[in-house]
């Protein structure tokens, strides 16, 4: 198959925007407020790991994805694409154009060398409270009721508080763009639940209402990978805010990034209705055994009827 004069230099110029595009989608820099739409659009093309490089076959995707349609195009067109490279080269245009090319893979470079440093300090730091201790005989149990609430979970439902006071629940406090505490508070929390075989519930209400509206909750239910008997929770902002407040959750929202400062806030709230305990990073075996504690305290007030 003959090429025209032009297609060597188009197929070129394709390749080489196309492969910068596609690296710049994996890794452009884009601070605190990563629009949700890239978000998404990352997810979905490369996966996405701790620390937000993407998975193994989001790597495939990225190196094999260019690298097929240059290999394609040098078996098909060989002598063409040959031909053109060293015209290119051997004029004044050509050498800008390499130039801006180097300088461009100079700039995405330094992207992918940010990130997997970011990436390497996420991994080798832990959020997580990993200490074995077990819950102290005197920790602080209240009695006092769990506001109630009505807001919007990832499939689009109402969720009420109050439909739900014979369970044990926890109760947490996380957002979408967060990619420190919160990941590992709300796998916690559904590795707690699921220790109990489905006996507990899990409620995570989002701090950022703001950008985790309920369309977008289906979404990052699936990332968190939510089990059927958890619910993420989002809303209106006014109603959003006003449940943090009346459960007297701190949070300093940067208006221009959107970043939130936060504790790691957890509610384990007894059947009833009631906060039995109230903790701030707290580790697994503290969360384990208040559940415990609230199902012996159920059994000994069953027994002694």
């Amino acid at each position: 198959m003959k090429l025209s004069k032009g297609a060597p230099y188009l197929m070129m110029m394709v390749w080489i925007l196309g492969t910068l595009l596609w690296w710049g989608l994996a890794f452009y820099p884009t601070g605190e407020q990563t629009p949700e739409w890239l978000s998404v659009a990352r997810n979905v093309c490369f996966g996405a790991m701790d620390g937000g490089l993407p998975d193994p076959a989001g790597w495939i995707v990225l190196t094999l994805g260019p690298l097929s349609f240059l290999i394609v195009g040098l078996v098909a067109w060989p002598k063409e694409l040959g031909k053109a490279l060293r015209g290119t080269w051997s004029s004044g245009l050509g050498k800008v154009l390499a130039v801006v090319l180097l300088f461009s893979i100079g700039v995405e470079a330094h992207w992918v060398r940010s990130k997997l440093a970011t990436a390497a300090l996420y991994e080798n730091f832990s959020y997580k409270n990993s200490s074995s201790e077990d819950l102290p005989i005197g920790y602080p149990r209240t009695d006092r009721p769990a506001p109630d609430f009505t807001l919007v979970d990832q499939s689009g439902s109402a969720f009420r508080l109050a439909e739900h006071s014979k369970e044990t629940i926890l109760l947490t406090f996380a957002f979408a763009h967060c990619d420190s505490v919160c990941p590992v508070l709300v796998r916690q929390v559904l590795d707690v639940a699921e220790s109990f075989k489905g006996g507990v519930r899990v409620v995570v209400l989002t701090l950022d209402p703001w950008r985790d509206t309920p369309k977008s909750l289906p979404y990052l239910a699936q990332e968190w990978e939510f089990p059927a008997k958890a619910h993420l929770l989002s809303g209106p902002v006014a109603d959003v805010t006003d449940v943090l407040k009346n459960y007297q959750v701190s949070s300093q929202r940067n208006e221009k990034t959107g970043d939130i400062i936060h504790p790691a806030l957890v509610y384990v709230i007894a059947p009833g209705g009631r906060i039995a305990y109230t903790f701030n990073n707290a580790p697994d075996q503290w969360l384990r055994q208040a559940i415990e504690r609230i199902a012996n305290d159920g059994r000994t007030h069953s027994a002694s009827r």
